[in-house]
């Protein structure tokens, strides 16, 4: 969990760092959906019932990728979305047939969230790209 967490952090400044609006905006809600996802795990360790809050987190991570995607028609912002949704049903799913978190879902929950972070790297490498091709063109030789 707390690779997970750095690598969140990571990529969220590096977004933030070398990314394109689009991108800076998903590795900032990236970042804060982490954060808010920590503080509800430690509520649940606690005693606390909030199965309803980590589904509202990840349907909200999942509109905002939408939108960005949309606004942005950003292939890798929309891979990033359909792999927010698919973390969405999963988290559906085991809500809804009242299942405990067991190390299926931990596994499924990890590994998409490995690659939406491998899809917001991908995105701010692509936008920082044509940003210097743009600005090499640019250049008077």
């Amino acid at each position: 969990m707390y690779l997970l967490t750095i690598a969140t952090l990571l990529v969220g400044v590096f977004a933030y760092w070398k990314g394109g609006p689009a991108e800076k905006i998903c590795g900032v809600a990236n970042v804060v959906v982490a954060a808010l996802y920590i503080v509800c795990q430690a509520l649940i360790a606690a005693g606390a019932e909030l199965q309803v809050m980590l589904l509202l987190i990840d349907c909200g991570l999942a509109l905002v990728f939408l939108a960005l995607a949309v606004r942005y028609a950003s292939l890798f912002l929309g891979a990033a979305m359909i792999l927010q949704a698919a973390q969405f049903s999963l988290h559906a799913y085991y809500m809804v047939s009242e299942r405990l978190m067991d190390a299926g879902y931990r596994t499924a929950n990890n590994v998409i969230s490995w690659m939406v972070l491998a899809c917001i790297v991908v995105a701010t490498l692509v936008s920082w790209s044509k940003r210097r091709a743009t600005a090499s063109a640019a250049r008077p030789a």
